[in-house]
């Protein structure tokens, strides 16, 4: 299956923060990405129509009742607590917010340049490192909004992704 990757998919760029966006979507947050659950329930369409189980058209109704009836949740917990138990995933201690300079409307980004920051911030290593962003393409931005918060478990990380963040051009087009 073909998706678009001209932009991330959810809020998080790096493991808790992937996380943390995956179980908003299974425990059906109002805020959660709601690109994510969208992808999310085309996959699980796809997969429900492989098995042969469901007719042709009725694929996209019952994934959404898996996922909006509780029943996606409580299979993963049910994996995890088989595997030896959940815990909630943690955030890096330090952060570091991109702020919007200017009002408009977010027109393209940088997919590489965003998770080279991410990387640069520790992620996939630190497990808590990485990028939550918040402004995906055609959201109306104003001048203070947080673009995106970069998270990392050390200081001298952090500033090694603020470095690079301070050296690239044309991350985040706002028109």
């Amino acid at each position: 299956m073909f998706t678009d990757g001209t932009q991330p998919v959810g809020s998080g760029i790096g493991a808790a923060l992937e996380a943390i966006s995956v179980l908003s979507v299974l425990r059906n947050e109002i805020d959660c990405p709601k690109d994510l659950k969208e992808r999310s329930l085309e996959l699980a369409s796809k997969l429900l129509l492989m098995s042969g189980k469901f007719p042709d058209g009725e694929e996209q109704k019952v994934a959404r009742e898996i996922l909006e009836s509780g029943k996606a949740l409580a299979k993963f917990m049910a994996i995890c607590n088989a595997q030896g138990g959940f815990t909630e995933p943690k955030v890096g201690q330090y952060r570091f917010d991109v702020l919007s300079e200017n009002f408009g409307i977010v027109k393209e980004i940088d997919n590489r340049k965003l998770a080279r920051i991410a990387k640069l911030s520790g992620a996939p290593k630190s497990v808590g490192a990485g990028v939550v962003y918040n402004c995906p393409i055609g959201s109306i931005i104003s001048k203070g909004d947080i673009l995106f918060s970069i998270y990392a478990d050390a200081i001298g990380e952090l500033e090694y992704a603020k470095e690079y963040l301070s050296s690239v051009n044309d991350l985040i087009i706002i028109e």
